[in-house]
């Protein structure tokens, strides 16, 4: 739901701006790929969507770092990727233990 919501932002280059609660901290890293605020601080959460529209730069910056995060810890050719080096390191180990 919320998760989705700021995946699905970051996907479209928007830093996202949301509430410190739940699992949003690995979504969002504070001040790299958007903002987090205190939940249910709405004058907190206000000042930083303020100063994101009055920084382009900033903004900007955290969409590229959003952008990349989100490509590429959600893409599934990446994912599939680190689970085949995974699993190939796993069965490399197991194989060098059985050797005599």
């Amino acid at each position: 739901a919320i998760g989705m919501a700021i995946l699905e932002a970051q996907s479209a280059w928007l830093p996202a701006v949301a509430g410190e609660a739940g699992a949003t901290g690995a979504i969002v890293a504070d001040g790299e790929t958007g903002r987090l605020t205190p939940v249910g601080r709405t004058a907190s959460f206000r000042r930083a969507i303020a100063a994101l529209l009055a920084r382009p730069a900033t903004r900007r910056r955290m969409s590229q770092a959003a952008i990349a995060k989100t490509g590429r810890g959600h893409d599934i050719g990446y994912a599939a990727a680190r689970l085949d080096a995974v699993v190939r390191a796993a069965v490399a180990r197991a194989k060098k233990r059985r050797r005599p």
